[in-house]
């Protein structure tokens, strides 16, 4: 059975985890580790709406990223076709 003391460092420990896992996400997701720090400073200030457009713009970022290379494969397409004539 935990005492107060014991339930609070398990907590703390679950917290910091939880805050990892959020920060190796933003990384994976293409974050730079300035980019991660200013969102962890976001949701520390508990400031969801701001969170939420964080993620929302990189999200828009990435989807921009996906539309050029897309571009740039119908380009590399094209002049493939043309040689295949």
């Amino acid at each position: 059975i935990y005492g107060k003391h014991e339930f609070r460092k398990l907590a703390e420990v679950r917290m910091n985890s939880e805050r990892e896992e959020v920060y190796q996400n933003l990384l994976d997701a293409g974050c730079c580790c300035r980019k991660a720090d200013n969102f962890m400073a976001l949701k520390d200030a508990e400031n969801t709406k701001a969170e939420v457009k964080f993620l929302e713009k990189r999200r828009q970022e990435i989807l921009d990223e996906m539309h050029r290379s897309r571009e740039q494969l119908d380009c590399l397409d094209y002049l493939l076709y043309q040689y295949r004539e």
